[in-house]
C-alpha cells in the first residue's frame, strides 16, 4: 500500500519561480545553494505544512 510521499524531484525553467509558487500555495521555506560544480540549486520543505490522513 502506498505510504505518505516524502519527497518528489522537479525539473523546471525557473527555480526562484517555482520556489515562489510553492511559498505561496503551501507555505514552503526554500533553501538555496551552489553546488561544487557551480551549479545553483533550490530545495523546498512542505513538510510541517501539508498533512495527509493515513488510511
Amino acid at each position: 500500500m502506498l505510504q505518505a510521499i516524502s519527497h518528489i524531484a522537479l525539473v523546471v525553467r525557473d527555480p526562484a519561480r517555482t520556489a515562489a509558487l510553492f511559498h505561496d500555495l503551501f507555505g514552503a521555506d526554500a533553501l538555496r545553494r551552489e553546488d561544487e560544480d557551480g551549479h545553483f540549486e533550490t530545495f523546498g520543505s512542505v513538510e510541517k505544512r501539508v498533512g495527509y490522513a493515513a488510511t
